[in-house]
């Protein structure tokens, strides 16, 4: 849903159903990433995110974490 909005209002958009490897952020040069808390793997999006923030490619891209689960 959030992808859709966001190409519906001009922005590209790339989607993934698994866990990205930090290789896969840097190289694409996002404006902005979203992150599931979890991601359908087993993967946390909270670990990925700090694996991206230690990378010197990677520790300028914005990251936006988001969950549907009550807590977060």
């Amino acid at each position: 849903m959030m992808a859709r909005t966001l190409a519906r209002n001009g922005f590209k958009v790339a989607t993934m159903d698994h866990a990205p490897t930090i290789w896969q952020l840097t190289q694409e040069r996002p404006a902005v990433v979203f992150l599931d808390v979890d991601l359908q793997d087993g993967e946390n999006g909270i670990d990925v995110c700090e694996q991206l923030k230690q990378d010197p490619l990677g520790a300028s891209i914005p990251v936006i974490l988001v969950s549907a689960q009550e807590g977060y």
